[in-house]
């Protein structure tokens, strides 16, 4: 029996490719990440971006969809990926669509480290606080 093929895995927060069950002309459903929480731990399920033929195709769609590149009907402009002429072509075009979303990535404001916000707790708490605290409640923080 033949071995799956094992595929990279996605980032935390990427999306999904997921391999659908039966026999299909397109069995790789690219799905965005959830974002719409129903319960605690629980993600509302989300429509798939596409679906295509190969793995490979359907994380140049999702590397895409974090670009802002992708539109609907653009996994038909991939070629094939078994040709290695077209090959260095489409990966390029992958990896300058993930360049262009860590771009974005990185212009997005920095949020406060854990060490910043407790600074930001202790100064409020115990150094500018009205009540005095003695020194040994002092020493134990």
């Amino acid at each position: 029996m033949a071995r799956k093929k094992k595929y990279p895995k996605l980032p935390n927060g990427y999306g999904s490719i997921k391999k659908l069950s039966g026999k299909r002309r397109n069995p790789y459903g690219v799905y965005p990440p959830a974002t719409n929480l129903i319960a605690p731990g629980q993600y509302a399920p989300v429509k798939a971006i596409c679906y295509v033929d190969d793995y490979m195709k359907g994380f140049a769609v999702l590397t895409a969809w974090h670009a802002g590149t992708y539109y609907p009907g653009f996994e038909r402009t991939l070629n094939d990926f078994d040709q290695s002429r077209t090959l260095n072509s489409a990966m390029d075009n992958i990896l300058l669509d993930y360049l262009q979303s860590a771009r974005v990535e990185q212009n997005k404001e920095k949020t406060a480290t854990f060490a910043e916000v407790y600074e930001g707790f202790y100064r409020d708490k115990y150094e500018d606080s009205k009540k005095a605290y003695s020194k040994a409640s002092m020493d134990c923080t």
